[in-house]
């Protein structure tokens, strides 16, 4: 049956695949975008680098000393060794070359290490059958070399380490150049802080502790004397505390059994450091890109305002054909009604004056041509329709006139390049392009606009033809028809007809012509009255809703643009930036799954990581 911490490992096991998975994923992903290219080189090198110590996961940790000339580096290898197997000096630097120190049991070949620039030492110490002890050059000297071959060698050695004894004394510890050095060499391992010198320098700890807490992990510094250790185990005498202490940290932590932490947290932290980094340098970056956004946004608004005010300007040009489009769908909603009546008459005056033309034809020729007149008219009339439609096409189009889109070219390739994504990729040499996602963007302008008319159209339709509207223009005409016809019963049934039956009274005349050509001319007036503020009632709706329209469409996201992939462009990188801090945060809950307390410090990652609840 699997135990917990197996099982443990390999939800470990599965857990890693998929960030790695998952990296490999996103740094691989095109992108025209400088910083997010580099940055995914820098991710490219770190899971290259994780393949080496997946691939020595079960090797013998190397643990290698760090620090400047004189800090006692190869003193503390003698010591771990118990015996004296490096030259030492307090002054010059006494290893040039690195020294590999070995138990006895130990095969060289397993470790996967470059043993043709180093020399291999064998002791037989126990404290050595775990881990190999690896003396590397001073960074901070190249005496009697060529200036800076000492700090070669020692890079050329560090991807190969696990843990760092990262030594000092009271004169190195505030040493710019090893600070600064160190920076680069603690991504990816273990460090342990040991100020040497302990028989002769003062106690620094706390203050380098305090110096080194901003950057570094330090959950303990040792303080030892490496040539008293190594004479007190020549001669069998019990180490000191310090010392002894530090043998026991090395044994506990760098065992058989704490190998495996070592490596995984050397793993984890070294992905973490790389992707902080570049999350870092992402989100310095983006800024920039959010510019182009805003500039983009910025033109295609100019674009939008110079179309919609052709447009505006042509509606209201075309504003009489509009209106008896309106007034058609006015009537067909008011249903049949005296004034209804009316505004039919109005709507189809020009028809109804022309087909007045049959009454004069005294024969089918003249029925035939007057036919054809009124054909010609209602021909005419879908024609005028027609190219008003035209015309606000062509105003729309004409909006986008090639010096406006030059202008907008020339902003976003200044903001393109300031951001560093790729011009000649996004926007290229030629405005064609460009002049293309223009038609396109007018397209989309044009298919809205002429949607939102016929909404308007259909909406001021509705509201004007709504009962407290019809209410109150039926009440208004039909007072004056109740008033004729009232007068004109009351005169034919009872003044002419009933009340000189019943009270022998004097019939009263009919009423004559007169009566009626007053009335119609009345009723003609308060016709038009009634129909011209109804009319103007509907010019002033359409005119307004106009303006409204025009707001609305200068606002109008379209979903094309003028820069369609320079728009695909900054999206992909808010989307990258955004997919490489959800995978910052995946690795810091995976550090959480392994951490366990240990002496070992290390480098602090970018950011903050998920903390144990």
């Amino acid at each position: 049956m699997p135990q917990p911490d197996d099982l443990q490992e390999l939800q470990y096991q599965a857990d890693l695949d998929h960030l790695l998975a998952r990296l490999r994923r996103w740094s691989d992903h095109p992108t025209n975008w400088q910083p997010l290219s580099r940055t995914q080189a820098l991710v490219h090198r770190a899971l290259e680098q994780s393949k080496t110590i997946l691939n020595r996961a079960e090797r013998p940790l190397v643990v290698a000393t760090f620090g400047g000339t004189g800090t006692g580096k190869s003193s503390l290898t003698n010591a771990l060794a118990g015996e004296t197997i490096t030259a030492t000096g307090r002054e010059r630097p006494t290893t040039r070359r690195p020294v590999l120190v070995l138990h006895e049991s130990m095969q060289p070949e397993t470790l996967d290490l470059p043993l043709d620039d180093m020399l291999v030492l064998r002791s037989n110490a126990n404290q050595l059958q775990d881990f190999a002890l690896l003396d590397c050059p001073d960074p901070d000297t190249s005496e009697d070399d060529q200036p800076g071959e000492n700090l070669a060698i020692l890079r050329a050695m560090l991807p190969y380490c696990d843990v760092l004894l990262y030594t000092t004394t009271q004169q190195k510890y505030r040493s710019h150049r090893i600070l600064e050095e160190l920076g680069s060499a603690a991504e990816g391992v273990r460090l342990l802080f040991v100020q040497t010198h302990a028989g002769v320098d003062a106690d620094i700890r706390e203050d380098w502790q305090t110096q080194l807490s901003s950057e570094y992990e330090v959950p303990e510094v040792f303080f030892i004397d490496s040539v008293a250790a190594l004479k007190q185990q020549r001669e069998g005498k019990p180490l000191d505390d310090e010392f002894r202490r530090l043998m026991e940290t090395l044994e506990e932590e760098l065992s058989h059994r704490g190998r495996g932490r070592v490596r995984q947290s050397n793993l984890l932290n070294l992905l973490q450091s790389a992707v902080g980094e570049g999350q870092q340098r992402l989100n310095a970056a983006l800024p920039a890109v959010e510019a182009v956004d805003v500039a983009m946004s910025e033109q295609q608004q100019r674009v939008t305002v110079a179309m919609t005010s052709r447009l505006q300007n042509e509606l209201i040009n075309s504003r009489a054909l509009w209106e008896r489009r309106l007034l058609t769908a006015v009537t067909e909603r008011w249903g049949a009604s005296p004034f209804s009546a009316m505004l039919r008459i109005y709507s189809g005056l020009g028809n109804l004056i022309a087909s007045m033309t049959f009454m004069r034809a005294r024969n089918t020729a003249q029925m035939a041509l007057v036919g054809a007149v009124q054909g010609a008219r209602w021909l005419h009339s879908r024609q005028e329709e027609s190219e008003a439609q035209q015309r606000t096409e062509r105003a729309i189009g004409s909006g986008i006139d090639d010096d406006l889109l030059m202008e907008s070219r020339f902003v976003i390739s200044e903001s393109i390049g300031r951001a560093e994504l790729d011009r000649q990729a996004l926007i290229g040499d030629t405005a064609e392009s460009m002049q293309q996602s223009a038609g396109r963007m007018a397209e989309d302008f044009l298919d809205y606009a002429r949607d939102r008319i016929e909404e308007i159209i259909s909406q001021l339709a509705e509201r004007n033809s709504s009962w407290f509207v019809r209410i109150r223009y039926e009440l208004a005409f039909g007072i004056y028809l109740l008033f004729v016809i009232l007068r004109i019963g009351s005169n034919f049934f009872w003044e002419s007809f009933l009340r000189p039956i019943i009270s022998s009274a004097n019939a009263a005349p009919l009423l004559g012509v007169d009566f009626y050509i007053a009335a119609g001319v009345i009723l003609l007036i308060w016709s038009a009255i009634l129909v011209t503020m109804f009319t103007r009632r509907l010019r002033n709706g359409l005119t307004s809703k106009i303006k409204t329209l025009a707001d609305e469409l200068a606002r109008k996201k379209l979903p094309h643009t003028l820069f369609p992939k320079v728009r695909s462009a900054t999206d992909d990188a808010r989307k990258q930036t955004e997919e490489l801090g959800q995978i910052q945060y995946e690795i810091g809950e995976l550090q959480m799954s392994v951490h366990k307390p240990s002496l070992l410090g290390a480098k602090r990652t970018a950011v903050k990581v998920p903390t144990a609840e």
